[in-house]
């Protein structure tokens, strides 16, 4: 049929019927995918609301494990000055006032100075709570995993500190910048106003167990001496006056037994907060894993409508030709019945039933 074709009523009313089946096949295959986009974004919602659940966590994990690696090098370096301070003891012993220029002083006063070191490396914290401080902190904890089991990592002090009570009943006390001064408070707390400093003005007069005799301002006019008992907490050194300045085999030998102790005590916390460390990053990586996994699972979705639509796409257009081939059938069939019927003399009447029924 072309536009110089003779008008048809009949060739019309198919054209139109091809067009509304068309547009039938089509609306029905919008639905269809539709259907099929909001079945997939279901389980991609679903999806996503359990994997936001593990980035939440592995977010969280990533500040425990920053934590805990902090807070495990700080111990490390705790034990790594634990190991200066035998060095410096052994030297005492080889070296001091032995013709090389250096004293039993000198190595005093930098054994002095890598206590003050420690001290302020174990109380000096950016991260809260300081687990190995001399104030006291609960332990930390934290969420391992998005069901809520929690993780403790218990606070072990890494410093060193000892108070002195003496026979009057007053205390010592390490107090001041670094620790450097040795005050006398009475049993109201209050400062008595007597006082020493750590590395030039006391004297260990005497030692047995935790009982010692100090003497302070030695070799001046304002000399006191004392008797008390010592106790320590933490790494349990004491500074080197405690240790006859390093000065006598005595001294150097309770320093050994002291920082041997000392040594296995942070090299100890030290493997148990790496421990805690890989416990805390197996925990993070594991969350990771999930997210990636969910991740993969999504990119399986996502492959799978794609395929879906597509195949609603196929059936769409094979069900469009078989409408249009239905169409075509039909107006054929019509077309023959009137050649047929055109041979002999039909009726208006019957020639309109070959219309409606073709």
């Amino acid at each position: 049929m072309t536009v110089l074709s003779p008008y048809s009523t009949q060739q019309v009313g198919f054209n139109t019927l091809q067009l509304q089946l068309a547009s039938y096949n089509e609306l029905k295959l919008a639905a269809e995918q539709q259907t099929i986009a909001d079945g997939y974004q279901q389980k991609v919602n679903s999806v996503n609301l359990d994997a936001n659940k593990f980035r939440a966590l592995s977010d969280d994990l990533d500040d425990v494990v920053a934590f805990l690696t902090s807070t495990a090098n700080r111990a490390e370096q705790i034990s790594k000055k634990l190991d200066e301070l035998r060095s410096i003891v052994w030297k005492a012993q080889y070296w001091g006032n032995s013709g090389d220029g250096v004293s039993h002083k000198a190595y005093s006063l930098a054994f002095d100075a890598i206590i003050r070191t420690i001290n302020s490396t174990a109380n000096t914290a950016i991260e809260t709570p300081n687990l190995l401080g001399s104030t006291e902190h609960s332990a930390y904890t934290y969420y391992s995993t998005v069901a809520g089991q929690l993780e403790t990592v218990s606070r072990s002090d890494l410093s060193t500190d000892y108070e002195i009570v003496d026979a009057g009943g007053n205390t010592w006390k390490r107090v001041g910048e670094f620790s450097k001064l040795l005050t006398q408070y009475d049993s109201t707390t209050a400062a008595t106003g007597l006082y020493a400093h750590l590395s030039t003005g006391l004297q260990l007069d005497s030692l047995s167990g935790s009982n010692v005799g100090f003497t302070i301002s030695p070799d001046t006019t304002d000399t006191q001496s004392f008797t008390g008992t010592i106790t320590f907490s933490g790494l349990k050194v004491g500074d080197s006056w405690y240790y006859d300045g390093l000065a006598s085999s005595t001294g150097r030998d309770q320093a050994k037994e002291d920082l041997d102790y000392a040594i296995a005590w942070a090299e100890g916390n030290a493997a148990r907060l790496k421990g805690e460390l890989a416990t805390a990053t197996f925990y993070r990586d594991k969350a990771d894993t999930a997210i990636s996994g969910y991740r993969n699972l999504i990119d399986d979705y996502t492959i799978s409508q794609a395929l879906e639509l597509q195949e609603a796409e196929s059936t769409y257009s094979a069900l469009n030709d078989i409408s249009v081939l239905s169409v075509a059938n039909n107006q054929a069939v019509r077309d023959q019945y009137t050649k047929l019927l055109s041979a002999s003399s039909i009726s208006p009447v019957f020639q309109s039933l070959i219309d409606l029924t073709a």
